[in-house]
């Protein structure tokens, strides 16, 4: 007899899927493009501007280059950052629905239950936190590449803390207790 699944995994299952569907759509929507405009970061080898290129200043040194000649598959790749990250969310979402079904009555008033799966999420989401800039990077690095490799043109990448807390939320959470434990005091006995 199987074991019905609970509301939480089920809403996990579709928000995996979710994510899962809008990274290809991410994915397939740069086909159909030619353009793309990452961020980079400008350094000193960067002036004068290029001349042929629309490069809006973000402050500080970031600052968004405008490409439309790139080919379908540039154009795709320069969103990696988007799609990849969206895909990588996916699995880690869905580790946590496999977690939920297996989870039931470990938790044991723990505020998370334990599990493999949910060690495996941990480690997914330590994933996103390291793949986000690097797939940024690679979107960009693609982009600069159709345009030349401009000097002092270099992607911009940024780290997500949410993911890495995220994660030691999870593997602390299976140690802190729902309730207080209270110590037994003896009440004094009436003479």
């Amino acid at each position: 007899m199987r074991r019905p699944r609970s509301a939480t995994e089920d809403l996990l299952r579709v928000a995996s899927a979710s994510a899962a569907g809008l990274g290809v759509v991410y994915a397939v929507n740069g086909l159909t493009r030619k353009d793309a405009h990452p961020t980079v970061t400008l350094t000193d080898a960067a002036y004068p501007p290029l001349a042929d290129l629309h490069v809006e200043s973000l402050g500080g040194p970031l600052a968004e280059v405008w490409v439309s000649d790139l080919t379908r598959v540039e154009s795709s790749v320069a969103r990696i950052g988007l799609w990849g990250t969206l895909l990588l969310v996916a699995g880690f979402v869905a580790l946590l629905a496999l977690h939920a079904g297996h989870a039931d009555r470990r938790a044991a008033g723990r505020l998370v239950a334990p599990g493999p799966y949910l060690r495996a999420a941990a480690v997914a989401a330590v994933v996103v936190a390291v793949a986000q800039p690097l797939l940024q990077r690679l979107g960009g690095e693609v982009v600069l590449a159709a345009i030349g490799s401009p000097p002092g043109y270099v992607p911009h990448g940024t780290v997500a803390w949410f993911w890495p807390a995220l994660a030691a939320l999870l593997l602390l959470g299976t140690r802190i207790p729902l309730r207080p434990r209270r110590a037994h005091v003896p009440l004094p006995r009436a003479t």
